[in-house]
């Protein structure tokens, strides 16, 4: 997957096609990102998170969803570049009129074809004030609804679930239902990291273990799991496909992944639970994970701790997720 950085992400919901809708950001970094959708176009504006003279960005939209209708800047446009799918730009002003932190650099308007599905406009920083290879991404504004009637706007799960369903890596429980408070199952949680590393799914996969059914929605991500060691079963026969997750489960496959990722695990310092009073609760084979994922800040404490042995929801792993793909990969 490709890297989102922390403070970039930018996640906002339309939940219904208002005459006027206005869509959250969150501001951090060399630029933001906040949208409105309005009686059929979408605003897309770019504010300066420190002062800037100049920049170069890229916002990447679906075509078959969105036609791009122009854009204005505080400067002069030095470049303009409109291709299938994506509109790239680059700004200018003169040192003397250099946007002040918070200003506006630039609006880009997107047309939409009908009424919209989620959709998202990527944007890529690919200069600041001329800065030498700098390549950011904030990965997802999103505009449209979620499905599902059990997710709303307000809850703390909400930008982790529109991130995975809309990475395509959760599904629904139906098409209306996510279940977050749901506990996550072994299945479950192994076809969400296959389907992150871009595993196609092969119903006909199999594997060392007997009770992963061939032709099961998850035979080739558990396949694809044993053979990267992200999971070693709970016997030397057995998977446990129905089996709920915990918590700890879930940080120590994580931590396996990032490995088979090639991504660097070192660094943890088991300082990081010393906030946490049932830290002692860690099964051992599980410590070295738990203190990688909570340095890392996959995982955070519930109001009662680490809850190392919880079973862990599907909101609570979509936030696990989002977070790796935040702050890790």
């Amino acid at each position: 997957m490709r890297k989102l950085l922390s403070g970039l992400l930018v996640l906002v919901m339309l939940v219904a096609l208002l005459p006027v809708t206005a869509l959250a950001a969150q501001e951090a970094g060399p630029v933001a990102a906040s949208a409105v959708l309005e009686n059929g176009t979408v605003t897309l504006t770019l504010t300066a998170g420190e002062e800037t003279t100049s920049g170069r960005l890229t916002v990447a939209y679906d075509k078959e969803l969105l036609t791009y209708a122009g854009l204005e800047t505080k400067g002069t446009v030095t470049s303009e570049e409109a291709g299938e799918g994506a509109v790239t730009f680059g700004y200018a002003v003169s040192g003397k009129d250099a946007l002040a932190a918070g200003s506006v650099v630039a609006t880009v308007r997107f047309t939409a074809k009908s009424a919209l599905p989620a959709t998202r406009l990527t944007v890529t920083v690919e200069d600041f004030n001329a800065r030498e290879g700098l390549h950011l991404e904030l990965p997802a504004v999103l505009v449209g609804g979620l499905p599902f009637t059990d997710v709303s706007e307000g809850d703390w799960y909400y930008d982790a679930v529109a991130y995975v369903w809309q990475e395509g890596l959760f599904r629904g429980m139906d098409e209306t239902t996510f279940a977050p408070n749901l506990a996550m199952n072994r299945a479950m949680f192994v076809t969400v990291l296959g389907r992150m590393a871009g595993v196609e799914e092969d119903r006909t996969a199999t594997s060392k273990f007997t009770d992963v059914k061939a032709g099961s929605y998850y035979a080739g991500y558990v396949a694809w799991a044993a053979e990267q060691d992200i999971v070693r079963g709970t016997s030397e026969t057995t998977f446990s496909p129905n089996a709920k997750v915990t918590r700890e489960q879930m940080a120590t496959m994580m931590y396996r992944y990032a490995k088979a990722q090639g991504l660097d695990v070192t660094g943890g310092s088991e300082d990081v639970l010393d906030g946490f009073a049932d830290s002692g609760r860690i099964s051992g084979w599980a410590k070295e994970a738990m203190i990688w994922a909570v340095s890392q800040k996959l995982l955070e404490g519930t109001g009662a701790g680490l809850e190392p042995r919880a079973y862990g929801t599907r909101a609570q792993s979509a936030q696990i997720i989002l977070n790796f793909s935040l702050y890790v990969g």
